[in-house]
């Protein structure tokens, strides 16, 4: 039986960091997935990482003085003032470091949602699941190549019950379509993971329910043309013919 992998911080860090190997991550990333607590101890990471990565990024600091001179008397009380101003500002800035470090429900929802997707993609062997026949109702993606091999239902993913099924292509192509109980903002999701090596996510509402789309190495207008696709279809409550849509067949990065 595997070893459960640790929740610590250094472990969490090093999950955020990409360091750990496929088999501890996928361990680590399925206990994400259903703990809310630890989405969201992964989001305040993250949100750490990036807070602490924009610092040092505007004017150059000034060299302090090897021997600062004791100042004036006369300007003793001119000191004092500054310092009080400095000490204040000090706290303004960390204070909304902190802020800024805070993760919203929008972030710790996207980070269990792709610790799911991670778990699954980490967990599965990548020639001997892409044979499986077509499903029932899944010719939309087949028709871009890519086949439903997994199917999750009644998740709770911080706080919110969910369904997830995973597509796979050939070269290491996965894509995650979830499916929400509850509404969400999708600008908001989305707005969270931007950035640089941010996954690709694409987040809709229809009939009442949200959805998200979500994959990591997979070309990105290949992913716009199918999520705008699946987003067109659950809107409609009917499919659309993939090759309708032209979607790239760039292959995806193994």
């Amino acid at each position: 039986m595997p070893v459960e992998p640790t929740t610590d911080f250094e472990t969490l860090s090093a999950y955020v960091d990409g360091e750990l190997d496929a088999a501890t991550a996928a361990a680590l990333a399925s206990r994400i997935a259903a703990d809310s607590n630890l989405a969201r101890q992964v989001a305040e990471i993250h949100g750490l990482k990036a807070a602490v990565s924009g610092l040092g990024h505007g004017e150059t600091p000034r060299a302090l003085p090897a021997r600062p001179r004791r100042p004036r008397p006369a300007l003793r009380h001119l000191a004092a003032a500054a310092a009080v101003v400095l000490t204040l500002g000090i706290a303004a800035v960390g204070g909304q470091f902190w802020r800024d470090a805070a993760p919203s429900q929008e972030r710790v929802l996207l980070e269990a949602i792709l610790a799911e997707h991670d778990g699954w993609r980490l967990s599965i062997n990548e020639e001997s699941a892409l044979r499986p026949a077509v499903a029932p109702g899944q010719q939309l993606l087949a028709d871009a190549g890519l086949v439903q091999i997994h199917g999750s239902f009644g998740l709770e993913l911080a706080g919110v019950t969910a369904s997830h099924r995973g597509y796979a292509g050939p070269r290491g192509c996965r894509l995650s379509v979830f499916e929400l109980s509850a509404p969400l903002d999708p600008a908001a999701l989305e707005a969270v993971a931007e950035g640089d090596g941010a996954p690709l996510v694409h987040a809709w509402q229809a009939g009442g329910a949200g959805f998200v789309a979500v994959a990591r190495n997979m070309d990105p207008l290949r992913f716009d043309a199918l999520s705008a696709a699946l987003e067109a279809a659950s809107a409609r409550g009917d499919r659309v013919e993939i090759a309708a849509i032209e979607i790239p067949r760039t292959p995806c990065i193994a």
